[in-house]
């Protein structure tokens, strides 16, 4: 079987991209941000006590603004270094074409042509609108509403009998 897709790097296809990678891993982020919230909330109440001479008691109330505040910064900052990353793509804005068959998955654009092997994927995922493949953190998002010539559940069988594919409701 070979399937075809046509797909248009944008906004969009990368937001919808992210939003299912996210999905599958909802708290993966607080590994990362928890702990580094934690230090710059230690970091904050240090400065403050050696800065002035104000009593202890005033710490919990500076250490709950220092959090709240650090939190709507860091979220704001996250998004938006992720956002410039993903634009800086050199196939942003452009079309690139996926191919699948028995071989693997070819993706060729503009400025980029690659094969993968099946081997290559740890997994699939399968959504209600698409098919996520993985490779370690490297992802291709396979929407079924940029499929060309062939149909979204034939396409969901065939790379189920080449990865390990599960089902997100």
């Amino acid at each position: 079987m070979i399937a075809t897709y046509k797909i248009i790097v944008d906004d969009s296809y990368f937001r919808t991209a992210l939003k299912r990678y996210r999905r599958q891993h909802p708290r993966r982020h607080l590994k990362v941000v928890v702990p580094l919230l934690i230090v710059l909330i230690a970091l904050a109440v240090l400065a403050y006590a050696w800065k002035t001479d104000a009593p202890w008691i005033m710490i919990p109330e500076f250490t709950v603004m220092g959090a709240l505040i650090g939190g709507i910064v860091g979220a704001v900052l996250g998004k938006s270094l992720q956002a410039k990353r993903l634009r800086a793509s050199r196939d942003f804005g452009g079309e690139i074409s996926m191919t699948l068959d028995d071989v693997g998955v070819a993706v060729s654009g503009a400025h980029m042509q690659a094969k993968f092997d099946w081997a290559a994927f740890d997994r699939g995922i399968r959504f209600k609108d698409g098919i996520m493949l993985l490779k370690g953190s490297v992802l291709r998002w396979l929407p079924d509403a940029m499929l060309i010539d062939a149909v979204p559940g034939e396409v969901t069988a065939f790379v189920r009998t080449k990865t390990n594919v599960t089902d997100f409701v």
